[in-house]
């Protein structure tokens, strides 16, 4: 995290890795402490394509009282999406319900436009 009055790096609670590399995805901060990261652009075989899973990166204290962050969410992880996306939306709707709207699909040289929308809970 990044302290603006002091101007330096604070504190870090953990590392981790993404499952799937990718760029132009949504983050969208959840109650819980999580953050959801939602499609995007990456490479599968070394071709360029839109990303359909979704990760939940979250943070938590552990038994013995130590920031821990992870990703996951463990046997369901990760989440597949209906309509892989990039450049799209996503927007809370309430407490435990995510909207995600437009965006692009398909190779990345050559896209097309992503009318689906979707809800995850």
């Amino acid at each position: 995290m990044w302290d603006t009055a002091q101007e330096k790096w604070k504190g870090e609670a953990g590392t981790f890795l993404l499952k799937y590399a990718r760029a132009a995805l949504t983050a969208t901060a959840m109650p819980g402490r999580s953050v959801w990261l939602i499609g995007g652009f990456g490479k599968k075989d070394q071709s360029p394509q839109a990303i359909g899973p979704i990760e939940i990166v979250f943070e938590y204290q552990n038994e013995v009282g130590e920031t821990v962050v992870d990703i996951g969410p463990g046997q369901d992880f990760p989440i597949p999406m209906l309509h892989p996306r990039w450049d799209h939306r996503a927007v809370r709707l309430d407490m435990n319900t995510i909207l995600v709207v437009g965006g692009l699909q398909g190779n990345p040289k050559a896209p097309t436009v992503n009318t689906m929308a979707e809800l995850y809970q």
